[in-house]
């Protein structure tokens, strides 16, 4: 009677067999797919090599199967990313060096077998509403973006015909609008938890006072902050088309012996702002009284000023003789007080010279700030990215909100992830439990636990280009391996087992299944914004636009020559 059980038993798990397997396979697959689990990563914002052999600074990112190095400057003004080939769209007096450095690298499609060139935006997968200027001759392409050594997309990007953004955005464009093609990529792949972003832009300027920034897909590294965060709504209007709208209270000039200047009189009403990180100056200032009050206080009213037409471009230079040296303190209503160095608001003229390389002055000093005057007085306010020196920013599209910061420099990284609600959590990659802080308006920021980089795969060849792709190869390879070793065992356990069933009494012992349990990923889909305003425009990005044209050609009363007014882009 013992035996017949025994082979009734070895039976019952020769007919299970296929069961366990399933079982194996499905539970392994859900612990691996829940690694693919939202986790931030950065790249930093630093001065990049390039392949002519010099220097720009941008977002570091690589693009094709060569991984050639680019300096991207983040934009909101498009949804799509643009990128410039070896065709580079520079003025006919530009050498090729200059050009090169200029757009920060040229991307080399020769040089690159993941690669594709496709007939239109919308074949591409951009974003077909995306409208700026001569959009439709851009060269539309899809090819590998290598953010980190083992985290990378199949990106749709636009390869330039036509300049992009003349002299105040000269780079390739990371686009980060309202319905950012890239955002929603990272998102709809898993690789990070919601389409938000985060920037520090480290400080610029002078050899000597440069240190890196910080550039955070998916949520904020929290060694760059300090103090309270304010989360404010995403406002998208025709006079701020980055949706991040503020206004000031109070701007001052902090000088070293303690002493401050406030640039507000009497009379001074708020100042509504727009933060732009793609511009290329701190800000913009209306002239009357705020950017005379500046002068005054530094003593500098009479004296000659011109504008720069280098890195900095069309901010106020003024001869290296006259002492510079203050920082400014920008108050924001309902918001921080964000400091900026000095070595941020003023800086060496810079400029980029026939090899490529960039040239410090040390006869001019730039005032990174433009003036507002005549028909561009009453325009809204730009803050740009040197505001990003003092400030850290965080952007989260899917929540509508963006967060500003106090902003302090660490060499260390503690990556916070973000969810499309605008929640701090833990990624559950294997055990953890989520967080439901939430980044909020006032108070002190309550992180959850902190997570590194997250680790994929190796960084796709040509035979797979998608992230999803270069994580699906070792993930089958490995379930499989695991699955043919468990089943050889079974075999031989069974084997045995009938083996000692022929020869013995006792009963055998069950095996049961794994008891492992993974949470799987969500399938996100990207919640869409109107998109119908969203234009690649200029205030005063004049050559974005398409229609807006200097107006008047003007001489400042303390300029030495005659200069051309910014056009009006109300």
């Amino acid at each position: 009677m013992k035996h017949s059980r025994v082979l009734l038993s070895f039976y019952w798990w020769r007919a299970s067999l296929p069961i366990a397997l399933f079982y194996a396979i499905f539970s392994l697959s859900l612990t691996v797919s829940a690694e693919n689990c939202g986790k931030p990563f950065s790249m930093p914002v630093t001065n990049v090599a390039l392949n002519n052999g010099n220097h720009m600074r941008g977002v570091q990112i690589a693009i094709g199967s060569s991984e050639q190095p680019l300096a991207m400057i983040p934009s909101t003004l498009t949804n799509n990313t643009l990128i410039y080939d070896s065709q580079g769209q520079c003025d006919k007096s530009f050498t090729q060096a200059k050009c090169s450095t200029y757009r920060g690298g040229m991307f080399d499609t020769s040089n690159s077998t993941t690669y594709e060139a496709v007939s239109s935006m919308s074949a591409s997968g951009a974003d077909p509403s995306d409208t700026y200027v001569n959009a439709t001759s851009d060269l539309w392409s899809t090819d590998t973006f290598h953010y980190t050594s083992n985290i990378s997309s199949e990106v749709a990007f636009g390869i330039r015909r036509a300049n992009t953004g003349g002299d105040y955005l000269t780079q390739h464009i990371l686009g980060l609008g309202a319905n950012s093609t890239l955002l929603s990529t990272l998102k709809r792949d898993g690789i990070v938890a919601s389409r938000s972003w985060s920037m520090y832009w480290g400080n610029s300027g002078a050899p000597e006072t440069q240190n890196d920034g910080v550039f955070v897909f998916g949520g904020y590294d929290k060694t760059k902050i300090t103090g309270t965060n304010y989360s404010f709504p995403l406002t998208y209007d025709s006079h701020c088309l980055s949706g991040m709208v503020v206004s000031l209270s109070d701007i001052s000039l902090t000088f070293p012996n303690g002493t401050k200047a406030d640039l507000f009189d009497s009379a001074s009403n708020l100042l509504r702002a727009c933060i732009m990180p793609d511009y290329p100056v701190l800000m913009t200032l209306p002239r009357d009284p705020y950017y005379q009050n500046l002068q005054l206080a530094v003593g500098i009213s009479n004296v000659l000023e011109q504008h720069s037409f280098g890195l900095n471009f069309y901010g106020e230079t003024y001869s290296s003789d006259y002492d510079l040296d203050f920082g400014m303190s920008i108050s924001l209503q309902s918001g921080p007080s964000i400091s900026i160095a000095n070595s941020q608001v003023v800086q060496p003229d810079a400029t980029i010279l026939a090899n490529g390389s960039i040239n410090y002055s040390s006869t001019l000093n730039e005032v990174n700030i433009i003036p507002l005057q005549s028909l561009n007085a009453n325009d809204m306010v730009q803050l740009g990215r040197q505001f990003l020196s003092g400030a850290y920013l965080l952007v989260n599209e899917d929540a509508g909100t963006f967060t500003l910061w106090q902003a302090t420099d660490s060499s260390d990284e503690e990556l916070v992830a973000v969810d499309e609600n605008g929640k701090v959590f833990s990624p559950v990659c294997a055990s953890t439990k989520p967080d439901d802080t939430t980044v909020t308006s006032t108070g002190s920021t309550e992180s959850a636990s902190s997570s590194s980089s997250t680790s994929l795969s190796s960084s796709p060849t040509s035979s797979s280009k998608n992230s999803t792709s270069s994580i699906i190869g070792p993930v089958v390879g490995g379930v499989a391996g695991v699955v043919l070793l468990m089943g050889l065992g079974i075999f031989l356990w069974m084997r045995k087992s009938k083996n000692k069933a022929a020869n013995t009494t006792s009963d055998n012992t069950n095996i049961h299944g794994a008891d492992e349990k993974a949470i799987p990923l969500s399938n996100y889909t990207a919640t869409e914004r109107d998109s119908s305003t969203h234009e690649l425009w200029g205030n005063p990005l004049n050559e974005m636009s398409g229609h807006i044209t200097p107006k008047e050609k003007t001489k400042h009363s303390t300029s030495v020559s005659g200069v051309y007014e910014l056009g009006d882009s109300r």
